[in-house]
């Protein structure tokens, strides 16, 4: 960088990776990947991450073991593990990550649910409420609107998201905020209802029969299938 001071170029080693570059967000995540994998590859502990958030599953009995394992590998890479109150949570069977709540109390069917978190469904109604309120919608909007929408779908039973997702496509283009039609309110009314009352996401676990079929070029000449 230029020092005004000696009026010339100088060369100095930062101490931390520069905000904003495009190297940093690419060593940033080869590192949060490297903690990810010797987790899980050497001490065994299932665990995922996304950027600088880790989340850590383990069973009830192992808790207090899993949690001082994870606090020690992060003591003896040199990385700073944060401890306040709202990153460093104790295990328990319900617990919210990235805008997503787990409900790990087994079902009857061997099942647990994700869903979206209250807070996530409330930013999301009042950002409707306020496309709607507006009549207008432009293309950057449309797009964050229907991004965002898109991943709380995800933690939602059923495809009734997926006409809106359709129709805010059809103004991602505009370099100019549009008028909503009428088609678009609707859909986007129907939206806010399935965030507020759609049934979560359900997950099975366990042993389950996988079924294998074989198609082959000839296959109208064969007899049908047995199943």
């Amino acid at each position: 960088m230029y020092d005004p001071a000696r009026k010339g170029v100088r060369g100095f080693e930062m101490a931390t990776m520069p905000f904003g570059a495009i190297a940093s967000v690419y060593a940033f995540l080869r590192t949060a990947s490297a903690v990810n994998n010797i987790g899980c590859s050497l001490l065994g502990i299932p665990m995922t991450s996304y950027f600088d958030d880790f989340t850590v599953v383990t069973k009830a009995e192992l808790s207090k073991g899993t949690g001082l394992a994870v606090q020690t590998l992060f003591e003896v890479l040199g990385l700073h593990l944060s401890t306040s109150d709202k990153k460093n949570l104790d295990f328990a069977k319900v617990f919210s990550s990235l805008g997503v709540a787990f409900d790990l109390h087994k079902q009857v069917d061997n099942s647990f649910s994700i869903r979206n978190t209250e807070q996530r469904v409330r930013e999301l109604v009042e950002r409707i409420d306020a496309v709607v309120t507006s009549g207008k919608l432009g293309g950057r909007e449309a797009k964050g609107l229907r991004s965002r929408l898109s991943f709380a779908c995800s933690q939602i039973h059923g495809r009734t998201s997926a006409s809106v997702m359709k129709d805010l496509g059809r103004y991602e283009t505009a370099r100019h905020s549009i008028k909503l039609s009428g088609n678009t309110r609707m859909l986007l009314d129907l939206m806010k209802s399935h965030l507020l009352v759609g049934m979560p996401r359900k997950v099975t676990f366990g042993e389950s029969e996988a079924m294998h079929v074989f198609l082959m070029d000839h296959w109208k000449e064969m007899t049908p299938l047995e199943w």
